[in-house]
């Protein structure tokens, strides 16, 4: 009776772990399959959909309020994209200089416009793709895009 009563409650345990793995799965796919997505750091679906280490690495200077990741799965011509936003308290001119060295160190290059340095908005171009940083001058925010080539 004592060994029916033990195979019982394995079986149930496995049972549950099959369940919850299923569900596991079923999140995941319905995840990847959202055409944009908005997460907090260290969520899961940011651990899910945020894979590029350029954004996930991205340095985050005199931070205001919350830190906000984006997965764009890229449709129609639109590349997908992995994106990070917050506001910051630091002048747009001392962050320029600092994501610039730190994409630079990721192998990006500046792409000067004069059009877009105008409007606060900075591209680098990379081999598999570009980061686009664009300033809200008067909110402080900043938003940081990586669009990577299919």
């Amino acid at each position: 009776m004592r060994r029916l009563g033990a195979r019982l409650i394995m079986l149930q345990l496995v049972g549950l772990v099959v369940i919850f793995a299923l569900m596991g799965l079923i999140y995941t796919f319905y995840l990847r399959f959202q055409e944009s997505y908005y997460c907090r750091p260290a969520s899961l679906p940011y651990y899910i959909l945020i894979r590029s280490q350029t954004i996930r690495n991205f340095p985050q200077l005199s931070v205001v309020g919350d830190v906000v990741f984006h997965y764009g799965c890229g449709d129609g011509p639109k590349f997908p994209d992995n994106g990070i936003s917050y506001k910051s308290s630091d002048s747009t001119p001392s962050l320029v200089s600092i994501y610039s060295a730190y994409l630079q160190s990721c192998g990006y290059t500046r792409a000067h416009d004069a059009f877009y340095d105008e409007i606060n908005c900075f591209m680098f171009a990379g081999q598999k793709g570009w980061v686009e940083i664009v300033f809200g001058e008067s909110s402080g925010l900043v938003s940081v895009t990586e669009f990577c080539e299919p």
